[in-house]
Parts: C-alpha cells; structure tokens; sequence
C-alpha cells in the first residue's frame, strides 16, 4: 500500500506532542481565510437572535443555505425550549474514518445582535469548513452551529444526549466562542481554554497544547492557556470528552448588550486566530499534504496596476474597493462598475498602500506603491 504523507507526521499512537514543525506550505494554504467583514456585516443585519425571535429563524435559514452553497447536505438536530423550536445545524465532512472531531460555535444571541458573541466563531466555523472540505483528512470533522448557548447550553446538552444514540465516535470537541479583538484594545493574545478539573484534564491539556503550538507558529497572535468555562463544552466536560476551545483575551463590555456590533469588533485579530484555528484542525486531522493546491480562484493574480493616468482595475467589475495607507488610514475608497476603470491618486503619490477588493463573501488584497 502507497504509504501517505500527512502535514505533521509526528502524531505517535494518537498522543498529541508538542513537536509540531513549521510547514511553509501550510502558510501558504491558511492565507485563503477571508475578511469577516462580509460575513459579520450580514449576521448583524439579521438582528436579535434569541429564542422567539424572527432573527435566529433568519440566521438558521441563512447559515443552512450558505452551507448548502460549500456542497454540504446539513444534518438538521431539532429540540425544544418551553413554546419554541429551536436548531442545531452539523456539516459532515467524512475522514478515512469514523472518529471524528467536533468544532462547534453556538449562532444566538442574548439581547443584542451578538456580533462577536457568537457571529465570530460562526465566521469560523464557515471558513473552516469551506477550507477543509476538499482535503483528505484522517479523522472526520463535524462542524456545528449550535442554539441556545445563551440559554444554559441547550444545544450542546441536547447534542451530547444524542451522541451515542447516533452512533458518534468523538475524538476531540473544540469550541469556537468570541473570537473577535476589542477595537481600541491589545487584541494580540487569545486564550486556548482546557479542562483542568475532569479525568479527561491531561488529555485536554496535550490537545489544547497542541492548538496553542500551532497558532504561535502561523500567527501573530499569542496564545495563553486558560480554562473552559460558561460556553458550549460544558456539556462535552460532564460527559467526559476532550475538550479545548478558543475565546479572546482582550476584554469586551459590549457582551450581552445592544452594543455588541461589528463598529467594535477588531477584525485584523479575529482573521488571524482563525488562521490558526484552521492550521490546528489540519494538523489534529492528519490533512493530507498532497491535496494542499491552493485554491485558484482566492489566489488568481489580481489586476490592479498602476498607468500614467491612475490606478487601473480590470477583470473586476462589481467588487468594492478601498485603498488604505500603511497606516490603516483609508485614502479612497468606492465601487468598480466598469470592465475596465480607472482611478485617479496623483494626490496620494509616493507611498505604499494596501488595495482591498471584495464581492460578497470573496475578499483579495495587493501591496502597491504609489510612485507619482
């Protein structure tokens, strides 16, 4: 039999090590996670996502339709809280075999509109699952969005009292939980939570130590062990499974308010953290190496040049665009409704600029310098 190659071949006997080795390729691959900007602007317009409102029915809707759109056919888990109904939605994404890891992010809201708590590791869960569905994995992964987190964890209970039932061989559930950065706060560190109390502590710790590893070698985040609590491995810690979990470290006050809004979620931090989220599961997977094609359409080369009479988009018509100085001071910015377009930057002469380029879900960027 043709012997594999995976990404980190020093997984020995399924015991987690921390001898993870930086992968060049595997840069390369996680550089395909897209702006949340896109994504987080449509969960807030769906508003207020608590039990009995129209908005968790609207993101229920949306997030199964989206998921649809990846090539998923969604597993549908419904369940009950007093007069309402209430959905779990789970993406299969099959390994060589059966075992499987859970990555689950709970998708209502209390009170506000529930951006960063928990529209960013929904933003998560959908990049994983769109970058990892191609590959060939070792283990299966489940990706979930869960309901009623807010409500004592529902979701997540009601899941785990199904897990035998349905004949779910877990290996390792990881929670995705308030992932976006403060604006205006140090947004470079994120908490890699474990179980510290259980039997299942030592295990949760070479897991979680496994998370932090690669996030301290692809990112520009800094990871800090912290312990799980009051979110959606609560139920996974009861029933005596390993855990581990992200969460942000800088503070937010906007929890559970109406303030919790895209205006103060830091986005560069959050793209980041699911960065290496993403270079966990390939590694705690077993990803094959060979299927690390980059994806063509993410990575075409993106025609935006510089002419005598400004700057010149081809090939891009429909996609927003902004210029932004090296300072993240955005210099102009609108939409390309031409073919071929050109914009006028005499007046921005002489620096280098950073050109964003997005089209509903789809996000590009190029390094430019402006040498008039």
């Amino acid at each position: 039999m043709k012997k594999k190659i995976y990404f980190f071949f020093l997984l020995i006997s399924s015991i987690i090590t921390n001898a993870q080795v930086y992968n060049q390729q595997v840069a390369e691959y996680i550089k395909q996670v897209e702006s949340p900007y896109n994504f987080l602007n449509k969960f807030e317009q769906l508003g207020i996502k608590m039990s009995g409102t129209s908005g968790i029915d609207s993101t229920y809707l949306w997030l199964n339709k989206i998921s649809k759109n990846l090539g998923y056919n969604p597993i549908i888990n419904k369940f009950k809280n007093g007069g309402d109904s209430l959905v779990n939605i789970e993406l299969l994404k099959k390994g060589d075999n059966d075992s499987c890891i859970l990555v689950c992010a709970h998708y209502d809201s209390w009170v506000g509109k529930g951006v960063n708590d928990n529209g960013t590791g929904c933003f998560a869960i959908y990049q994983l699952s769109k970058l990892m569905k191609s590959l060939k994995t070792k283990y299966s992964i489940r990706f979930i969005y869960f309901s009623g987190e807010e409500l004592g964890y529902k979701g997540s209970y009601h899941y785990v009292s199904k897990i035998k039932t349905n004949n779910i061989k877990v290996k390792y559930m990881i929670n995705l939980d308030q992932l976006g950065g403060t604006v205006g706060e140090n947004n470079h560190k994120v908490y890699c939570e474990r179980d510290n109390k259980t039997s299942m502590k030592n295990e949760s710790m070479k897991l979680t130590t496994a998370i932090s590893n690669c996030i301290s070698l692809y990112t520009n985040i800094t990871p800090e062990i912290g312990e799980a609590y009051l979110s959606d491995y609560i139920p996974f810690i009861d029933s005596a499974y390993v855990i581990s979990g992200l969460y942000q470290y800088a503070t937010y006050p906007y929890n559970h308010t109406a303030d919790d809004l895209l205006k103060n979620v830091e986005l560069n931090s959050l793209k980041e953290i699911v960065k290496g989220a993403l270079t966990s599961l390939l590694f705690l997977s077993d990803a094959d190496n060979s299927d690390l094609s980059l994806n063509k359409e993410t990575h075409k080369e993106i025609n935006v040049y510089l002419s005598e009479n400004g700057m010149c988009f081809k090939d891009l018509e429909g996609y927003n665009y902004e210029i932004i100085d090296m300072l993240g001071k955005v210099l102009k910015k609108g939409n390309i409704s031409e073919n071929y377009q050109i914009i006028p930057i005499k007046s921005m002469h002489n620096r280098i600029c950073i050109i964003h380029l997005n089209k509903g879900l789809k996000y590009y960027s190029k390094k430019i310098f402006l040498h008039y």
